[in-house]
């Protein structure tokens, strides 16, 4: 799939590389994890809350709502800790909270897991954000080997997206000078498929994950190489790519062109919103 171009992935990646630098900045901060975990960076240090984005986003699935409803209840339950926090203090407090969510057993059973390993316990917690930058592919492979996962899998991909999250916030907050920001898969959840299925016109209903990452792969790898061509040098990361597709999903699935073309009116890029809305919604146009 890497590498395959149709007609109707090169239109949109023509589209995205439209888009201004600072409204791919907006759309990071349209992200759940950002909105409404925000308040908690002047609140917690870097590396006790690096520590709780991970650990949240580890047992972001299978929910009882959408993602909207979780990182909401995420939010007021985080809201009772201490500005000053132990490890035990985050454990009993997302403990408590995932025993009234779904498989409850398991997202206690992975919570601890995750916060009595050497990654969550001694080096996220004393990190900064240079440090995260810095390591991040390490980080990457031992937080799979905590969780004994494959480093593609979605749950472990998108507790790094959140983390990448929060490198960003830093980097607005405290203007932290970040080195180029570390490669990162796409988090491949329904949304993702659903989407990658319009784009490249393949039956993805069942595995071809790692297809569908390196789909995208190649995708922003092209977008990059069309801002170069504009002489724009600033790359946009799988971060910003992952999240407009996420947000944009539900609209276009559904059909709801005015849903869509609104979701990009707000960003003050309605002319790129309509066509590539119009663009998703034509079922021919994939070769």
């Amino acid at each position: 799939m890497a590498g395959e171009i149709n007609s109707k992935q090169e239109d949109f990646v023509n589209l995205l590389s439209e888009i201004p630098l600072n409204v791919w900045e907006e759309i990071v901060k349209n992200e759940p994890e950002w909105r409404l975990m925000e308040q908690f960076y002047d609140k917690f240090d870097f590396g006790p809350l690096s520590v709780l984005m991970v650990a949240t986003s580890l047992n972001d699935y299978q929910l009882k709502g959408d993602a909207e409803i979780y990182w909401c209840s995420i939010q007021k339950n985080l809201k009772g800790l201490n500005n000053t926090i132990s490890i035990n203090e985050i454990w009993k407090s997302l403990d408590n909270f995932y025993e009234k969510e779904r498989l409850q057993k398991r997202k206690r059973e992975r919570l601890k897991g995750y916060l009595d390993s050497k990654l969550a316990s001694e080096e996220l917690w004393n990190s900064s954000p240079e440090e995260v930058s810095r390591k991040f592919q390490d980080i990457w492979v031992e937080l799979a080997n905590a969780m004994k996962q494959n480093k593609k899998d979605k749950t472990i991909v998108f507790a790094m997206k959140s983390l990448g999250i929060l490198l960003l916030m830093a980097k607005e907050k405290q203007n932290v000078q970040l080195p180029d920001f570390p490669k990162i898969e796409i988090p491949v959840d329904s949304r993702i498929r659903k989407f990658t299925e319009k784009l490249s016109g393949l039956d993805l209903t069942s595995g071809k994950y790692e297809e569908i990452q390196d789909f995208w792969s190649e995708v922003l790898n092209q977008l990059n190489e069309k801002y170069r061509s504009k002489g724009v040098w600033k790359n946009i990361t799988m971060i910003h790519l992952d999240s407009l597709i996420w947000q944009i999903t539900p609209s276009i699935e559904q059909g709801c062109q005015e849903v869509c073309i609104e979701y990009f009116t707000n960003l003050r890029i309605t002319e790129i919103g309509e066509k590539l809305c119009a663009l998703m919604s034509d079922p021919n146009k994939t070769s």
